[in-house]
């Protein structure tokens, strides 16, 4: 899809690495701890130019699934919130071809909203420093900020504390698969029962994060294999191969698994290995840098 006359952006689809819930912030957020990266293979395409009034389209795999969904609500409240607080005067005219699936903690609503406001910065040549930006987002949705930097980074809080992550120059690959079930954030988090976690206490290096994936679940994991059957025979049916760096895990609140390669070529032949059991289900390979 190309857009001669508008700005564009990619939206990085993002996957929770880690996932801890460590307690409660305020009555409607939890606490989190997460190492968070973003995918350069898997991202939904933004565009953007001035306009009279504020339309929002969308194309693209996923459009369908949003229009049923009321469409991308959470763009149109990050477009309000920027035009009234800097005053901005102009509507605009977006355009977004959606490639990430929804409801699967990948967080495709958050990316789309983060690259709007990257856009109409970029467009007004607004200066905003971290913290504004910070402060700004993370009301309209605690997967904002981190997205709106998409570099690899751990997010606490309720995701308006991020600290920025080196690189440990590790090129490796990741296999995305989701079911025919969307979770709702918000209900997920619901029904979590579990006791809260503790701060991890390793140095972060490239093989304390890989033992991390390994031997800790995503705290929310439990609460989503409990809202769906389909969900929890999928992760409880994928086998563990000595290719894997890291075994399937779930990605936020979502319904998508990850699973890490060191080579691209072992993520496809495990892909190929799984079409039996996951049939049907969503199915991406992704580079990852680490």
């Amino acid at each position: 899809m190309v857009e001669t006359d508008y700005l564009q952006e990619k939206a990085l689809a993002k996957v929770n690495l880690t996932f801890r819930i460590l307690g409660k912030e305020t009555k409607n957020y939890h606490s989190i701890n997460s190492i968070v990266t973003f995918l350069p293979d898997l991202y939904d395409n933004v565009f953007i130019k001035k306009n009279k009034k504020l339309i929002i389209n969308t194309c693209g795999k996923f459009s369908k699934d949003l229009s049923k969904n009321g469409g991308d609500t959470i763009v149109t409240k990050a477009i309000l919130l920027l035009k009234r607080k800097y005053a901005i005067p102009s509507n605009f005219k977006v355009k977004i071809e959606k490639n990430i699936p929804l409801g699967a903690g990948l967080g495709g609503g958050s990316a789309n909203a983060a690259a709007v406001s990257r856009l109409i910065f970029k467009m007004y040549n607004l200066k905003i420093n971290k913290k504004e930006i910070i402060n700004h987002l993370s009301k309209l949705g605690a997967d904002i900020p981190a997205c709106y930097f998409s570099f690899n980074q751990k997010v606490e809080g309720f995701g308006d504390k991020l600290t920025k992550l080196k690189l440990f120059n590790k090129n490796i690959w990741i296999l995305l698969i989701k079911p025919s079930v969307n979770f709702s954030t918000k209900e997920i988090f619901k029904s979590f029962s579990k006791p809260f976690s503790t701060m991890p206490k390793y140095t972060y290096n490239y093989k304390n994060l890989i033992n991390d994936i390994n031997y800790n679940k995503n705290d929310l994991q439990e609460a989503a294999e409990n809202s769906s059957i389909v969900f929890r025979n999928m992760i409880n049916s994928l086998p563990i191969t000595e290719e894997m760096i890291a075994a399937p895990k779930m990605t936020g609140s979502g319904a998508t698994i990850f699973i890490l390669f060191k080579k691209k070529i072992n993520a496809i032949n495990y892909m190929v290995n799984i079409e039996k059991i996951t049939q049907g289900y969503w199915k991406k390979i992704s580079k990852v840098i680490l």
